[in-house]
């Protein structure tokens, strides 16, 4: 339910902002993504996620940096004995992304800025849910590379680090981690 919300509000987000820059000046880069990200140790068994995300390049035809607008929602589940533990982690993206558009149909590119984060801990035992969640702020880093297609179609791999403290039920857990996306994106 948490990731129908971030979802929600993210697609919302990036219609909203997007919208009024689809002038002839600005190139709009929207790609969604699945992968895998790695949290610090201190989650134990629930330090690998499965991710999925969105990530919006907002470039003005003049400037060779892009607005950078992500959001990724990750989690775990395990199941024992008919009781449910689940870990999920959202965040929202903030910066700048700078791509390298000299090497053709090929396009590394660089980001970074701030992280908006969230963290979940949720346990069902019988009957009983308890649950405990935080919000912090960070900072994400990325390094990529996207092919071109054609002009509207792209693909690629984004690999970031991004780091946010989220206190949950008084201990302090590092929410961010390193995540690896492959995406698939239209620009227009």
């Amino acid at each position: 339910m948490k990731f129908t919300k971030l979802v929600t509000v993210a697609s919302l987000l990036l219609t909203t902002i997007s919208a009024p820059i689809l002038a002839d000046t600005w190139d709009t880069t929207l790609k969604v993504g699945i992968g895998s990200k790695a949290l610090e140790s201190e989650w134990e068994r629930f330090d690998e996620h499965d991710s999925v995300g969105f990530m919006l390049d907002l470039k003005h035809q003049d400037y060779p940096v892009s607005i950078a607008i992500d959001a990724f929602g990750t989690g775990k589940e395990i199941k024992e004995d008919g009781d449910k533990t689940g870990v999920y982690s959202a965040e929202l993206d903030l910066g700048l992304r700078y791509t390298y558009e000299d090497f053709g149909a090929v396009q590394p590119y660089l980001g970074g800025g701030v992280a908006l984060g969230y963290g979940n801990i949720e346990v069902e035992e019988g009957n009983q849910t308890i649950e405990v969640e935080d919000h912090g702020t960070g900072y994400w880093v990325a390094i990529g590379a996207q092919f071109e297609f054609s002009n509207s179609v792209v693909a690629g791999i984004d690999v970031r680090q991004s780091s946010y403290d989220v206190d949950l039920d008084g201990d302090d857990y590092d929410a961010g981690g390193k995540q690896v996306t492959f995406f698939v994106g239209y620009q227009w």
